[in-house]
């Protein structure tokens, strides 16, 4: 979902906030005419797959979308690394309860068809939650961020929800 920072009725931010709440499996990338990085690290935080501004190329868009439609989490780079609870910051990164299901599974060492499978969740969504919970740990890889879990005490007994 393309999802512009300026809506009639609310912000952006409280749309996305709702939409996230009731289709977490849903990528959402957050137009915006501003390139305020307050505005981005809450879009972050609010768990936005991108975020791009209304000034970009059309190439630079449709890039970000089909990034985010692979798995892909995309912001700005020129903005450099926000600080989103990613390996080294001083607290433990904060999970959803799915994104919690999830790394309980990855720790289990499961394939995403097998987390799709366990979760009756499709693949785009394993996809998209696996890159989410890549990006909070700060890892470039599934056993990264499974380390990174174990060292902030995440275990297969406490994370697991359902």
């Amino acid at each position: 979902m393309l999802l512009d920072y300026r809506l009639p009725d609310m912000s952006g931010l409280a749309a996305l906030k709702i939409f996230g709440q009731r289709h977490p499996e849903l990528p959402v990338v957050i137009l915006s005419g501003s390139a305020n990085p307050g505005i981005i690290k809450k879009a972050r935080e609010l768990g936005a797959a991108g975020f791009v501004t209304k000034s970009c190329l059309s190439d630079s868009l449709l890039g970000t979308l089909r990034d985010v439609l692979d798995g892909h989490i995309r912001y700005p780079s020129h903005f450099g690394p926000l600080d989103d609870g990613a390996a080294g910051a001083a607290t433990p990164p904060v999970l959803s309860p799915r994104q919690l299901d999830v790394l309980c599974l990855l720790m289990e060492g499961l394939t995403n068809p097998q987390i799709g499978e366990q979760l009756s969740l499709g693949a785009e969504t394993v996809k998209f939650h696996v890159s989410n919970i890549l990006r909070l740990f700060g890892a470039s890889t599934r056993t990264q961020a499974v380390l990174e879990a174990k060292r902030w005490g995440y275990d297969q007994a406490s994370s697991r929800t359902g």
